[in-house]
């Protein structure tokens, strides 16, 4: 890049110099003309006010509240309508189910937890098989189990409806949906025992983990109601059938 020529700079130098009675090559200076009075202090510039600062939040009451807890009852069913942890065998015990937001319930602080009848048939479908309608129950109370040393879950579920009828026609429907999944190549139900008094079934689940996949569950009908204990079997922990099926006989 080719520079300026320097003359135009200095002869303006120069006369500026002539005109205030400074030295020849002395600069002008570059203070501006009004200078504040020594020893002043300049009045700084005046700002607009700004908005105020809401208060923050504390962190509990960000959060929506949780779901309304679940009663331990319904209809005339309760928790000793049920097996207890014993029936299932050695090592069983009540477990309390916390509930929550994706579960779509909350807790009540006991093993017993009455559910919606329509979620609990729509739940009961096995994944990949080939769904079926179910009639849904009046009444659904649900119980969790656990042994500890196999870091197992069980549930037990009862189920009630009008009469003895409307019973066998959902364990009829819902043992005719497990037996339709027990076919093909890699079925995902085994029916271990098909019998008027009870049906028994090993389930996979193939979406859940190592651990959580594989379940036992009975299915038996009793006067106007149905009951279905599934256990988790993956790691180890057994059902006792036999036993079971002699506490509820």
């Amino acid at each position: 890049m080719r520079r300026r020529p320097a003359a135009p700079l200095i002869a303006a130098v120069a006369l500026v110099s002539a005109c205030s009675g400074a030295p020849a090559g002395t600069p002008p200076s570059l203070e501006p003309a009004a200078t504040a009075v020594a020893g002043s202090t300049a009045a700084p510039p005046p700002q607009s006010p700004s908005a105020p600062v809401p208060p923050p939040q504390s962190e509990s009451a960000a959060e929506p509240p949780g779901p309304t807890p679940a009663p331990s009852t319904a209809g005339s069913l309760t928790q000793a309508s049920l097996p207890s942890p014993a029936a299932l065998g050695p090592g069983w015990a009540y477990r309390v189910d916390p509930g929550g937001a994706e579960e779509g319930y909350g807790g009540n602080g006991t093993p017993a937890l009455a559910r919606e009848p329509a979620e609990v048939v729509t739940g009961l479908q096995p994944l990949g098989c080939r769904t079926r309608r179910l009639p849904a129950p009046q009444h659904a109370l649900e119980v969790s189990y656990r042994q500890a040393a196999r870091q197992a879950q069980g549930v037990g579920l009862l189920l009630s409806f009008a009469d003895a009828a409307a019973a066998d026609a959902f364990r009829a429907a819902y043992t005719g949906l497990l037996r339709d999944c027990s076919t093909g190549r890699e079925p995902l139900v085994r029916v271990l025992r098909d019998t008027a008094a009870a049906f028994v079934s090993r389930r996979t689940d193939p979406l859940a983990d190592a651990g959580d996949r594989e379940w036992t569950e009975v299915v038996r009908s009793r006067d106007a109601t149905v009951l279905l204990v599934s256990a988790n079997t993956s790691r180890g922990a057994v059902l006792d059938v036999a036993g079971l099926l002699a506490a509820t006989g």
